[in-house]
């Protein structure tokens, strides 16, 4: 079980926290804030701060996705996704805040790298934005800090249902396969799209009144004796795996997928060798598994919600000793995020947990 330990608090403006990830040799792990543009490294033993990337010298925009090894920092700028996301790289030896290397892909119609791992200079991203999901894989020379590729792309049109991005991936202990959650918020009904419709016009100063009464008005028609209405409309939460080999190239086709039946919204997540961490903002909860590289569990073994607040991420140390928790602290409201709206109290946060 895991038990609190300790919370390393944002002690700037409001940023979400999108990742956190351990050095393969588990004396640091660093973390991204994205609004505040900046990348902070941590002592894993004393939680101190070693040290910060940030704007201008690090060239930050909306820092995102998160890796390491012992020798380099690599992390996925957003852009707004208005852009295909680039991927800076840090010398952590080198005192400049300056990158040793910066990627961008050649896929161009890409936006937001989401979430990415590394394993034996096998780069692989998730991406998600504009409607545009795929999973990539790049090379990465840990000796000069490049990144070259891509190796692989399978892109959603031709690979994932629907309206279904990709959000978190991750190697397996082996590093023979890769896990990729999915998730979607857009309404699969006509009438899910008119609710939610309605529920963002009445937020609106001049529409509230019209907007209060016909949502008022819509929820006493007879329809609702025909037609189950359900706040969860919509929502798809899976995930799926795969075969990558040695230079990483992807089985075609995922050897196992597995949907989500109690509504959630799977983020980021993290395997350190049986063990493996999901993230679920919607219900501010982590969820542990135990995953022997095979068949992936229905169920969690342990289930950690205490002093979280929308977490986005969650990484375990190599020797599994502690737990990483990135808390975005936004506000839900019938459970939906309710982007660019922090909680009170400031609860954009590093949450710490110690194997008991």
């Amino acid at each position: 079980m895991y038990k609190f330990l300790t919370e390393i608090p944002n002690d700037q403006a409001n940023s979400t926290i999108p990742d956190v990830t351990f050095s393969p040799n588990g004396k640091m792990f660093a973390a991204s804030y994205k609004e505040n543009n900046k990348i902070n490294v941590y002592d894993s033993a004393t939680m101190a701060l070693i040290r910060s990337y940030q704007k201008p010298e690090s060239q930050l925009d909306w820092p995102h996705g998160l890796t390491m090894t012992n020798d380099h920092i690599i992390v996925t700028n957003k852009h707004l996704i208005v852009q295909p996301s680039t991927f800076i790289v840090y010398r952590i030896e080198n005192p400049s805040e300056k990158p040793v290397s910066v990627f961008t892909t050649p896929i161009q119609h890409l936006r937001e790298a989401h979430s990415i791992d590394l394993n034996n200079g096998r780069l692989v991203a998730a991406y998600c934005g504009k409607g545009i999901g795929a999973i990539v894989s790049y090379h990465f020379d840990d000796k000069t800090g490049v990144i070259t590729g891509p190796t692989c792309v399978h892109e959603s049109k031709s690979t994932f249902p629907p309206s279904i991005e990709p959000k978190g991936i991750c190697f397996t202990d082996k590093g023979e396969k890769i896990i990729v959650t999915l998730s979607t918020e857009k309404p699969s009904t006509y009438i899910g799209m008119l609710m939610r419709a309605l529920r963002l016009l009445r937020e609106k100063d001049g529409l509230k009144y019209i907007a209060h009464k016909a949502l008022r008005k819509f929820k006493q028609q007879d329809i609702g004796q025909n037609v189950k209405i359900d706040k969860t409309v919509g929502y798809y939460n899976g995930l799926a795996v795969y075969n990558i080999d040695e230079n990483g190239i992807f089985s075609k086709k995922p050897i196992q997928t597995q949907r989500r039946s109690k509504f959630s919204r799977l983020e980021n997540i993290n395997i350190v060798k049986k063990s493996c961490v999901i993230a679920d903002p919607i219900n501010d909860t982590v969820n542990l598994y135990k995953f022997d590289g095979n068949q992936f569990p229905e169920s969690p073994i342990e289930i950690i919600q205490d002093r979280l607040a929308f977490p986005h991420d969650a990484c375990l140390s190599p020797d599994e000793k502690l737990l990483v928790v990135a808390n975005y602290g936004l506000k839900v409201v019938d459970n939906r995020p309710q982007w660019g709206k922090f909680r009170t109290p400031h609860s954009d946060k590093l949450t710490i947990y110690e194997l008991s």
